[in-house]
């Protein structure tokens, strides 16, 4: 019989471990950084929360109607219906 050994192998039990949200990576326990999402990741996948989420747009103030009612167009009385 073959004996394989595997000299990489992690012979530490799988609690030590925690894993990333956005990678899948198993990281020694206590690195995880919790980003602004929500999401536990390791540091080298940590990003910041951009300035730019941070802006809130002005309501927009509109004067009069978006569509202004068409004028009413009246067939003269000079039509018939034969005429149509």
């Amino acid at each position: 019989m073959t004996d394989i050994t595997n000299d990489n192998a992690i012979t530490d039990p799988p609690v030590n471990y925690e894993v990333c949200q956005r990678t899948g990576f198993r990281v020694p326990k206590g690195t995880l950084r919790q980003e602004w999402s929500g999401l536990w990741v390791r540091p080298e996948s940590f990003e910041p929360r951009h300035d730019q989420l941070r802006l809130q747009s002005r309501p927009e103030r509109q004067k009069g109607s978006p569509r202004p009612e068409p004028d009413t167009l009246f067939i003269s009385d000079a039509i018939s219906a034969d005429d149509l």
